[in-house]
């Protein structure tokens, strides 16, 4: 049996989805930047799922951007930032030290050229910001930019959102830059009645196609970018995101999956420890610590019972290097390589987190026969 359970990676592409691009892949794959007729009704493509993403945000069509990805969304809006707040010399930016890197290594960028100043808020052993610490620090310091992301890349935690817009209401001239690229999909975001100014989100996460994704920017303000991005654009991934987008105004599945897995793993293996709040998370991701076991060993043992995880964030795989949102909750430096991200997907079925759960009491039974820590 094959296991997926690294969705907060990418997604398995939604059947529908794949027979709404397919047209544009063969006989439409024509640039809407064209002056005949295969390349003008692709603009006409365009406009239109541009249309019906923006109905379904409840916004203007002038709002949606079409981008690569969230995170490359994410970065232009940072860097982005002294033109966002032209008469200010040092806008403030707001953010946590747990927060993608999409997001921490451009301000960090535009702090050290001296364009921005920044404050990294800290967590708890949970992975919150503490309320009175996000309203005093904003008092404090006059912040204009507040950049976070609505699920936690690594461990799935979720802000308060709700004292997050408090703060805008106190200060209208506050902006907000929501990451919504592991929530897009399974929260429906009507902008109208969320005073965000600015959302990412990415295709793939929510069972549409790589490398497209879309962006909100409230107006007057406006990117110059589009049509650059519309004269090369990826006409088919376009048609696969509208499709996803579609797709989210269906039911979303329940996290009875997600909890039954987790049950079930504390039952049938002692020793276990879940990253991140159990009251304010996406249950469809659950980080987990295997005491006395590295990940990436317990990792690899998985991929050869074709069971698919993630070693705590996807993005601290690639060195090897510490997870720093494992680190941030105070957890010690062994629990940050003894970690594992399981996340899930509306394909995800009980038969295969059964075959999970198997397969992982007896790898740990066994790595931690052998383990040093």
């Amino acid at each position: 049996m094959r296991v997926y359970l690294d969705n907060y990676r990418t997604t398995k592409l939604a059947p529908e989805v794949l027979a709404a691009m397919r047209p544009y892949l063969t006989k439409k794959f024509q640039l809407p930047s064209g002056l005949y007729s295969g390349a003008l009704e692709n603009q006409k493509k365009v406009a239109e799922c541009r249309k019906l993403i923006a109905e379904y945000l409840n916004v203007t069509p002038e709002e949606i951007y079409f981008i690569p990805d969230a995170s490359w969304g994410n970065r232009l809006i940072l860097e982005n930032i002294p033109e966002i707040f032209p008469s200010i010399s040092k806008p403030h930016v707001l953010t946590s030290i747990i927060e993608h890197s999409s997001i921490l290594t451009p301000l960090k960028k535009l702090e050290k050229l001296g364009r921005i100043t920044a404050t990294y808020l800290p967590v708890d052993k949970e992975g919150l910001i503490k309320n009175f610490s996000l309203q005093a620090t904003s008092y404090k310091l006059q912040a204009n930019l507040l950049s976070c992301s609505h699920f936690n890349h690594a461990i799935g935690v979720t802000p308060d959102l709700e004292k997050i817009f408090q703060l805008k209401q106190q200060d209208p001239a506050l902006k907000i830059h929501l990451n919504a690229e592991f929530s897009f999909g399974k929260i429906k975001y009507d902008l109208q009645k969320m005073p965000l100014d600015f959302l990412t989100a990415s295709a793939d996460k929510f069972h549409g196609p790589q490398g497209i994704g879309l962006m909100y920017a409230r107006k007057p303000f406006q990117f110059s970018f589009q049509k650059e991005i519309d004269d090369t654009t990826n006409i088919a991934g376009i048609v696969g995101l509208t499709k996803a987008v579609e797709l989210c105004q269906l039911p979303v599945a329940s996290c009875q999956l997600p909890v039954y897995f987790w049950n079930k793993l504390q039952k049938e293996i002692p020793h276990l420890e879940l990253n991140g709040s159990l009251e304010y998370r996406d249950f469809y991701n659950l980080n987990v610590t295997f005491k006395g076991i590295e990940g990436e060993a317990l990792a690899l043992r998985l991929n050869l019972e074709g069971i698919a995880v993630s070693t705590g964030s996807a993005c601290a795989q690639k060195n090897l290097q510490s997870d720093y949102v494992i680190i941030a909750l105070g957890k010690p430096y062994e629990d940050s390589h003894g970690s594992l991200r399981f996340t899930f997907s509306r394909y995800t079925t009980q038969k295969e987190l059964d075959y999970t759960v198997g397969k992982l009491k007896k790898i740990v039974r066994e790595l931690r026969a052998i383990s040093p820590l």
